[in-house]
């Protein structure tokens, strides 16, 4: 996988960041095949679906090293407050799905042909 893509670092909250101890989380899109394995990783649980996605595109908390390959996200991630979890998932979400302006346009967009 080429690790020289874009990296997106996001800032928590400062209340946030005091409860949590986390400041920043950084994330990277995923690829196919990365979406793919962190599916796999959940067995058809869909729950834990929402969980592994994440946890497959963080790259780093508080510029620390993490990844799913050396089982450093796992334990950062059980350690992890929920508020800082969530915010993981908030940042995958942003980085994943269009947002609503954009899915309107490309609904607007359709042409149909008999």
């Amino acid at each position: 996988m080429n690790e020289n893509r874009v990296e997106h670092t996001f800032t928590l909250p400062e209340g946030v960041a005091k409860i949590t101890d986390v400041k920043t989380l950084t994330l990277v899109e995923l690829s196919a095949d990365e979406e793919m394995m962190a599916t796999n990783r959940a067995r058809g649980d869909q729950i834990r679906v929402a969980w592994e996605l994440p946890k497959e595109a963080l790259r780093a908390v508080n510029g620390t090293r993490c990844g799913t390959g050396d089982g450093t996200v796992d334990k950062i991630w059980v350690a992890m407050h929920p508020k800082a979890r969530n915010f993981v998932m908030q940042a995958y979400n942003h980085l994943h799905n269009p947002q609503m302006a954009e899915v309107k346009d490309f609904l607007a967009s359709i042409e149909s042909k008999a």
